[in-house]
């Protein structure tokens, strides 16, 4: 089946919404046209010269960056950069950047998890208050528990210590089916009547997309009647870093080398605090500047991937461990992720990481 660059747009949002990317940042779909076709995605966390080629040479209709391609206003295109490239060759660019970097289930948390902490869930940076969603839908009865099941299961009615909450109201649905319609129950042209059931649940905002598929690929209805709103009673922090543990208690030396094994870096930078490290602070990418809302929420360490001097200094004063593993290697074991759940959402598209994707810094 044929996809849209707007079929994997509003995946992408989904996952992270294009709503979350920080204020300074250019997200969403940079080059291209939002209804081209796509048969095969390049993914990579920067659109070079050789990304572009590469994508070129490979039939590539659209490429996924996590930095963006356009950052600063343009006062010229050519053919010599990858954005006169792209634009002369028709090739369709997306940036999936801080929206995926902040976003619950994003880069942030997918590295607490590649490094085997255990993530608390805490946010050291919050930059969104976003409130819950209320999600209602129409069931017919006899279908009400797989639809319920199937939205439960996708992340709706999770409530602090409790899951699958959820109000169930019984009614009667009434419809006309029309012209051209296939439904489900009924006959075009004639008024239905049907018993049905009214689901109610709170959604947290970051799962909206997934719940929102697995109640339409669950409901019978060709055109489920669905309500969606804000619930202001609760909401969910977005934003930079997280705030985890570690399994068992070791050394700054110690953790620098897990998390250089992990990342499969060549090096890693490391400045050791004045303690053994139990709690540990992380940033994917340019966090270093996170090291004080580390240390007030109580981390003995901060791992991130680009540090500046005064905060290698600021850190040591207080006794906190800085690992910086790298901007590249930080952020670049996501796009595996990435290409799985693009692979299971289009299974019949072709979707591969660059090979020019790599990291620009050596050791002379």
């Amino acid at each position: 089946m044929m996809i849209t660059v707007k079929d994997v747009y509003d995946f992408l949002d989904g996952i992270a919404p294009f709503s979350y990317a920080d204020k300074f940042d250019n997200t969403g779909l940079l080059i291209g046209d939002i209804n081209d076709d796509v048969q095969k995605i390049m993914l990579t966390l920067d659109i070079t010269n050789d990304v572009a080629d590469e994508a070129l040479n490979k039939d590539c209709d659209l490429i996924v960056s996590h930095h963006p391609l356009i950052f600063d206003a343009l006062k010229s295109i050519d053919i010599y950069n990858p954005i006169g490239r792209l634009h002369r060759y028709l090739i369709n660019a997306i940036s999936f950047h801080t929206n995926y970097d902040m976003a619950p289930g994003g880069i942030c948390d997918l590295l607490a998890q590649h490094l085997g902490l255990l993530n608390s869930g805490t946010v050291l940076e919050p930059i969104h208050k976003k409130p819950y969603r209320q999600v209602s839908v129409y069931v017919p009865k006899v279908k009400a528990e797989s639809v319920y099941e199937a939205m439960m299961n996708a992340g709706a009615g999770a409530v602090g210590n409790y899951c699958h909450c959820a109000f169930f109201t019984e009614g009667e649905g009434r419809f006309m089916p029309l012209a051209g319609a296939s439904p489900y129950s009924g006959t075009q042209g004639i008024i239905e009547k049907v018993d049905e059931i009214k689901i109610e649940a709170v959604v947290k905002p970051s799962l909206l997309g997934g719940v929102i598929r697995a109640m339409n690929e669950a409901h019978p209805y060709e055109e489920p009647a669905c309500q969606i709103s804000d619930n202001h009673a609760l909401y969910e922090e977005v934003g930079y870093g997280r705030l985890c543990t570690l399994a068992s208690e070791m050394s700054a030396s110690e953790l620098a080398e897990q998390v250089k094994e992990a990342l499969g870096a060549a090096f890693v930078k490391v400045s050791a605090g004045d303690k053994q490290i139990s709690t540990v602070a992380i940033g994917s990418g340019a966090c270093g500047g996170l090291f004080e809302a580390a240390f007030k929420k109580g981390a003995d360490a901060l791992i991130c991937g680009e540090v500046k001097q005064s905060h290698w200094v600021a850190a040591k004063n207080m006794g906190l461990t800085l690992i910086d593993a790298g901007h590249f290697h930080t952020e670049n074991f996501a796009l595996q992720y990435l290409k799985e759940q693009l692979e299971k959402q289009f299974p019949d598209t072709e979707v591969e990481i660059s090979e020019s994707n790599d990291d620009m810094i050596t050791l002379i």
